[in-house]
């Protein structure tokens, strides 16, 4: 169990969310906020043929760009994007993981293996859930 007094030896690869989803650059914000809702998830992490991560959409950034009057159907993922996300290396500490976060003020992960293929996400959500021992309030 994750708790704060091992952060430092649990690694990354034992909490991320196995086969995250993601979408390609030209997917439009429509889609990709009906694909987040699907899956209850805060991000999609863009991917170019092979699974290589070139972006993260975020709900802020969805949020930004109807803000903004982008047209939903219309503007793709690439030009709302954040480009060249903060990755991790699935070796890397949870305790690494959290100070990235915090110190990048992000709340998603993409874990990428050597060549920068997706592998993984991790989320603040993912962290605290572990750490509070898979606990969910019953609604």
């Amino acid at each position: 169990m994750l708790n704060l007094d091992n952060l430092d030896r649990v690694r990354v690869k034992d909490i991320m969310s196995r086969n995250p989803v993601s979408t390609a650059p030209d997917t439009t914000l429509d889609v990709a906020a009906r694909i987040m809702y699907t899956f209850n998830i805060g991000s999609i992490v863009v991917v170019e043929r092979g699974g290589y991560v070139v972006g993260i959409v975020t709900e802020r950034d969805l949020m930004r760009a109807i803000a903004l009057d982008r047209y939903p159907g219309e503007t793709p993922l690439w030009e709302v994007m954040s480009r060249d996300p903060i990755t991790i290396d699935p070796e890397r500490s949870v305790l690494d993981a959290l100070k990235i976060m915090v110190e990048n003020n992000i709340r998603h992960l993409p874990v990428v293996d050597r060549e920068r293929r997706l592998i993984g996400i991790l989320s603040m959500r993912d962290i605290v859930h572990k750490a509070l021992g898979g606990y969910t309030e019953k609604k």
